[in-house]
């Protein structure tokens, strides 16, 4: 039986239902979109159009036209990711050169074939979930050491996602997407002048997800809500904050089991009366071994699931004192809690003898059936993290030095956190490969292996130059 969350499914339907009612520019289409200048620590200068974007913050702190930047960066931009139907990070990322996701960690990677396990938004460096695709604007990735610039890197490289702003001219959008495996997704974007004569803006972003898998027992859930309000509280000051609430399952899978012939000198699983299988004992009982099994195959149970709550607040106040000194001060608060439970496979196995078969263990099995080992594993995981950033930046253009532009940037970053992290470990019943039977519960739990508390904090400080010259 798979598993439905009846309540989001049908307040996606609803919202499916009204929002042409409420969003009237699905019938008149979008006008080009402008957005405001926060130049030059705007966050994303523009709502970029097509697959190419015309400049960088990732790279130096800065707003850096593109060509100006000398490392290997590549850009996945929204318009390409709604183009190619891309929800999730491992989504987005498909088509990026030397890059790829990593399988059952929460949007991690691999860069030029190295793991990177962090990542960042809007600069801030923020712990790593099973994030949504519909918030950002853009996702920049330096390949590549750039400690210099993050304080904190990964020798992989950076991966750095820009979400959406608001715009000052109003404008709506919604989409709904339906599919095999029960699929239903929505997403409402509503963004445009809040009190205009005040110089405030708005962007809201509401999604909402529910679908199967493609094995029994996988079922996904997303819903979020992303506000966020620009102010221009003068021609030199504004002051930007965004909000996320966020909330998703999205079930580790182990995706294609792969069956190998291990060494028969290995210890057979801890409760089989037989040995490890060699080649032909694998071909009698009708598994090819050596190879990818069938991905109907479900090696877990109903229980599996990841649960990730993330609640995130951040800043960001601009000034301009003159032409040539400008001020930049962020602020981030985020917390983020997960719970899981799911089924460990150590790719050991068994062939049932007749004494195994006569103990009954495992209902129906037969002698010579591949028995495979399994365990069970709880982990229960909170952090909460505060961040500060400023940047002060001394801005010249010199045309007596070859027609200079000089862009000098001090930076400081200051980081606290606190971490928890539980987990337990129990035996679950093995898997009869030959004959897969499902609902086995966790037995002979023990002492948690993990239970502690973890805090940090780290300043950094940077200095920046760039210089532009020859510009006539």
């Amino acid at each position: 039986m798979k598993k439905h969350s009846w309540f989001l499914t049908k307040l996606i339907a609803l919202i499916s239902i009204l929002a042409p009612l409420i969003c009237p520019a699905l019938l008149r289409g979008q006008e080009n979109e402008d957005i405001y200048n926060l130049d030059p620590f705007e966050i994303a200068t523009e709502e970029t159009a097509g697959y190419g974007v015309s400049s960088l913050t990732t790279a130096t702190r800065l707003n850096t036209p593109l060509k100006d930047v000398s490392q290997t960066i590549s850009v996945v931009t929204s318009d390409f990711m709604n183009d190619i139907a891309a929800v999730s990070f491992a989504d987005a990322i498909a088509y990026m050169p030397a890059m790829s996701p990593r399988q059952n960690v929460a949007d991690g990677s691999k860069i030029r074939g190295i793991r990177t396990t962090r990542s960042y938004q809007n600069g801030f460096r923020v712990p790593n979930y099973n994030s949504d695709m519909g918030n950002i604007a853009h996702i920049e990735v330096i390949k590549g050491p750039a400690s210099a610039i993050t304080g904190r890197g990964e020798p992989g490289g950076v991966v750095n996602y820009v979400t959406k702003k608001p715009l000052k001219t109003k404008q709506e959008s919604f989409q709904f997407r339906t599919g095999s495996y029960d699929y239903f997704r929505a997403v409402y974007d509503t963004t445009g002048p809040l009190l205009e004569e005040k110089g405030l803006y708005y962007r809201a972003i509401l999604i909402g997800q529910d679908n199967d898998l493609w094995r029994d027992f996988e079922h996904e859930t997303k819903l979020g809500f992303f506000p966020s309000v620009y102010w221009e509280i003068s021609e030199n000051t504004n002051l930007l904050f965004e909000g996320e609430l966020y909330r998703a399952n999205v079930p580790k899978t182990f995706g294609a089991a792969h069956f190998t012939v291990a060494d028969p000198s290995l210890t057979p699983p801890r409760d089989l009366a037989g040995n490890t299988p060699t080649a032909e004992q694998f071909l009698a009982a009708g598994i090819e071994p050596n190879s990818w099994q069938p991905k109907s195959l479900q090696t877990s149970e109903a229980f599996n699931h990841a649960d990730t709550d993330v609640v995130v607040f951040t800043a960001y106040l601009n000034h301009k004192f003159t032409d040539w000194l400008q001020f930049r001060q962020a602020v981030l608060v985020n917390h983020v809690k997960s719970d899981e439970e799911n089924v460990r496979i150590s790719n050991v196995f068994g062939v049932a003898n007749q004494s195994f078969v006569n103990s009954n263990e495992i209902p129906g099995t037969k002698l010579g059936d591949i028995i495979l080992d399994r365990t069970w594993q709880k982990n229960d995981n909170s952090g909460k993290n505060y961040a500060l950033q400023g940047d002060l930046l001394f801005d010249f253009e010199l045309e007596e030095l070859a027609d200079s532009e000089i862009q000098f940037l001090l930076s400081y970053e200051y980081t606290e956190g606190a971490s928890t992290a539980y987990q337990l470990r129990g035996d679950l019943q093995d898997l009869n490969v030959n004959n897969v039977l499902h609902g086995a519960r966790p037995f002979n739990i023990g002492a948690p292996v993990t239970n502690q508390r973890n805090w940090s904090d780290s300043v950094a400080y940077f200095a920046t130059l760039q210089s532009n010259h020859f510009n006539d």
